[in-house]
């Protein structure tokens, strides 16, 4: 069989899928996606084009809906472009609703935080573990950080996030480096940082990283979108603090994500 010279790829695919912890159905509509593009196509992936991609999807739309369509277009997209590191399904907007942004991935988020300085890397790797929203940031004091029954979290503005055992020692690690003593991210007056500067900054650095110009908001709903394919949609609604399922569920739908729960 064709999907034969495939089995390597396919294999990667699947250690993704479970690496990321999505649920057992998502995998399963993934790995049979990808296996009956690559028997459709018969090329090597080396041949393969964007139009290939198209075509397929084009005489799917035959046979399924608009939303199934979608969520071939994201098992096509996390194969190609995550996967093997290649551009065939990069902006293909025929199948989605045009849109002024899009979701950060998971490895553009994780690439932008390891390129990113000291302070900005806690910031950002606390708002991806968390959801804190960048007004509350520049909030944090010393005094926040805490620890009970061996648990650490912070308590800002009387709300709690729990925190791991890491994120907490880097940041003690780094109020020991730079002697703070109050807010703990802070800006050129020594005060806590504004949500308006965090903001502008991770604009600044996804573009020079990324060269696209992403907002928190790309960030932060790309992680939730994460976390709903793992099965965790409760955990969503907590995270972006919104108990609407239906409505994040729609936010995500004008993405082009046809998401269940």
């Amino acid at each position: 069989m064709i999907i034969d010279k495939f089995f390597m790829d396919i294999l990667t695919l699947k250690g993704e899928l479970i690496y990321r912890g999505y649920s057992e159905r998502t995998c399963q509509i993934y790995i049979s996606t990808v296996k009956d593009f690559l028997e459709t196509t018969g090329k090597e992936i080396i041949k393969i084009r964007k139009e290939d991609v198209i075509r397929y999807l084009d005489k799917q739309g035959e046979k399924v809906s608009k939303n199934t369509i979608l969520i071939k277009l994201n098992a096509l997209e996390l194969f190609f472009e995550e996967v093997l590191g290649l551009d065939i399904t990069k902006d293909i907007y025929k199948y989605k609703r045009e849109y002024k942004y899009k979701l950060m991935t998971m490895k553009e988020i994780e690439t932008v935080i390891a390129l990113s300085r000291d302070r900005e890397r806690l910031m950002y790797n606390l708002m991806k573990e968390t959801g804190i929203i960048s007004e509350e940031i520049g909030m944090i004091k010393v005094e926040d950080l805490k620890c009970a029954d061996k648990q650490w979290f912070l308590e800002v503005e009387d709300i709690k996030y729990n925190i791991s055992t890491d994120l907490a020692r880097n940041m003690y690690n780094y109020i020991e480096k730079h002697r703070i003593q109050e807010e703990i991210f802070l800006g050129r007056k020594k005060t806590g940082l504004h949500g308006t500067v965090i903001r502008k900054k991770f604009r600044e650095k996804t573009e020079e990283v990324l060269g696209i110009k992403y907002g928190l908001n790309e960030m932060r709903h790309g992680i939730a979108l994460e976390m709903w394919k793992r099965g965790e949609v409760d955990k969503v609604t907590e995270y972006l603090r919104n108990k609407s399922k239906a409505s994040i569920k729609q936010y995500f739908k004008n993405f082009g994500y046809d998401l269940q729960y």
